[in-house]
């Protein structure tokens, strides 16, 4: 199956969910100083970050399993679609679903590795209503039908 691992994962308002991490760099003093990077979240980042991670009961994997995990992590790292067997996608969805991510990322995470589209995708301009998923949605309105349209068929 192939997936592609350059699919944006997105909050519950539609928004692209950003990457952020802490970086440490000199700062010019003899010290150093802290600042943010961002990036968007991507499925490719989920996947690496399982696929790098020390998880439970992997300290009694084999040489040949942890090969396996590294060479699954370079193909992932690889082209933006990626052809890959179900094994190499269940042993994925394995790791993404105990990895300690919430479930907005895990529920997206794995639902596009099963090939479908991602439900939080935001909607085309037409389609928006300008909610966002958390607030209340608004129920169309409803015509009142009056006896003299009903046709007796």
């Amino acid at each position: 199956m192939n997936i592609n691992f350059s699919q944006k994962l997105y909050d519950l308002n539609r928004k692209v969910i950003q990457d952020v991490k802490v970086v440490q760099e000199p700062d010019g003093e003899g010290g150093t100083r802290q600042r943010q990077e961002s990036k968007e979240m991507i499925l490719r980042s989920v996947v690496s970050v399982v696929l790098q991670a020390t998880m439970p009961g992997d300290d009694k994997l084999g040489a040949d399993k942890r090969i396996e995990l590294f060479n699954l992590l370079m193909k992932v790292n690889g082209e933006p679609v990626v052809e890959m067997s179900v094994e190499e996608i269940v042993l994925i969805k394995a790791r993404v679903a105990s990895a300690g991510f919430n479930n907005l990322i895990v529920g997206q995470t794995l639902v596009l590795l099963e090939g479908n589209p991602n439900p939080l995708t935001p909607l085309k301009k037409e389609e928006d209503s300008g909610r966002g998923m958390m607030e209340e949605p608004v129920a169309p309105p409803v015509e009142e039908i009056s006896e003299t349209d009903v046709s007796d068929g």
